[in-house]
Order: structure tokens, then C-alpha cells, then sequence
């Protein structure tokens, strides 16, 4: 797909949030499912604790149910050696150069097209710094998407039980 373009958060972006908060309700109403903003428990499952609101270095996939979706639209990026994130959905690859947005004070950059639309069976990202520390195993970004995520079903209802009367024995 090649290079896109991430545009500062203080441009007027607010149509595009709006875009992509409107494509995610539209794929959960098609898959009957909840849309909420996605958290590190999305991308790390358990581990999310160790890592919080940071990306981990390398490829990534997503710890989602099976028919989930992620909509993402833009990246925070608080890491000076961040500078590139790779987005792959099956055969399709979307490359950000995240490091201009250090340039703004809010350091968020919003993607200027379409929410791109990952699917939890193939969907994956890839993390790059340049970095020269061999201890670095994360960069402080994240990841600006929504998570679309299958509802849970209540367990079924029962039937409250009765109390036993008691029998009276009769002498």
C-alpha cells in the first residue's frame, strides 16, 4: 500500500475520528459485537500488566476472540527512536513513519484516509526503533484504534429454586 501520511492531531482531524468511530459501529453492528478503545489487554492478553500503554518491539498480534476487529486510525508517539510501524492485514502492508510526530506537542498523528480494518485471524503489526540498546525491548507509543469485540452471552437463566414447605408430622 506504501507510506501514509499521519497528520497532526491540532489539524482539524475531528471528521476523521468521527469516520472511524462510525466505521467500527458499523462493523459491530455487522458482527453483533461491542466497540471500545483499544487496551494493552488487546494486544498482550495476560501480560498486559508488564508492558501497560507501550508497544513491544518487534511483530505483534493481536490477543483478541476469534471474529474481532480492530479499526485503526492514528498513533501516539512519546519515543524519540519510534519510528516506523508496520500494519499487516493478510497480504495487505501499511508502512507509518511515526517520528514527524514528535514534532507537535500533542504527538499524536491521525491517518488522513480511510480507518484501516483488522481482522484478529490475520491482522499484526511491526515495531521498529532505531535504537542502538540492547535492553530496549519496548517503544512508548501506542496504537490509536478501536477494538471491536464479539459480546459476551450471559450464562443461561435458571429458574430461581423453590424452599421445601415442611411437612408436619402428624402423631
Amino acid at each position: 500500500m506504501g507510506v501514509q501520511l499521519l497528520l497532526p492531531l491540532s489539524m482539524n482531524t475531528e471528521p476523521l475520528l468521527k469516520r472511524a468511530h462510525e466505521k467500527a459501529r458499523e462493523v459491530a453492528a455487522k458482527l453483533s459485537a461491542s466497540v471500545e478503545p483499544l487496551k494493552p489487554r488487546h494486544l498482550y492478553g495476560e501480560q498486559a500488566d508488564s508492558y501497560g500503554y507501550t508497544l513491544r518491539l518487534g511483530e505483534l498480534y493481536f490477543d483478541l476472540p476469534d471474529n474481532s476487529r480492530v479499526v485503526v486510525f492514528g498513533i501516539y508517539n512519546a519515543d524519540e527512536y519510534f519510528d516506523y510501524l508496520i500494519i499487516r492485514d493478510g497480504e495487505i502492508e501499511y508502512e507509518w513513519f511515526v517520528e514527524p510526530v514528535n514534532f507537535f506537542p500533542e504527538r499524536v498523528g491521525v491517518w488522513g484516509g480511510d480507518p484501516i480494518i483488522l481482522r484478529k485471524e490475520t491482522g499484526s503489526l511491526f515495531v521498529h526503533t532505531t535504537s542502538t540498546d540492547e535492553n530496549k525491548d519496548r517503544v512508548f507509543g501506542w496504537l490509536l484504534a478501536l477494538a471491536v469485540v464479539p459480546r459476551v452471552q450471559p450464562p443461561p437463566a435458571t429458574p430461581p429454586r423453590r424452599p421445601r414447605e415442611r411437612r408436619r408430622r402428624r402423631r
